[in-house]
């Protein structure tokens, strides 16, 4: 609980940055929490609204790295099958090819 708080109270210092969401994402992925790292983490890298996620952000500048850590989010699912039916290892190597590395 200690550490959702924290993780939480980044947004005070810049709430307008991108690049603060994906490392809040990255943080609760850290400590387990991969629906709350991928409900973050899908509007920065997904053009489309979502029920998780809510309505995409176009054009953001943290969109490579959000995409990195969508890849992280599905391999940490394994072989569990996420949404449009496909296993989470199967859906990180889209994420991976969207990272440009």
């Amino acid at each position: 609980a200690e550490d959702r708080a924290i993780i939480e109270g980044l947004g005070a210092v810049s709430p307008s940055t991108d690049y603060v969401t994906v490392l809040k994402a990255a943080l609760y992925l850290g400590i387990g929490g991969v629906d709350e790292a991928h409900n973050l983490v899908t509007p920065l890298s997904w053009g489309a609204f979502t029920e998780f996620g809510g309505f995409p952000v176009f054009g953001s500048v943290a969109r490579q790295d959000a995409s990195y850590v969508h890849a992280l989010v599905h391999r940490a699912e394994g072989w569990n099958i996420g949404e449009f039916g496909g296993a989470g290892y199967s859906n990180s190597g889209y994420w991976w090819s969207m990272t440009g590395q």
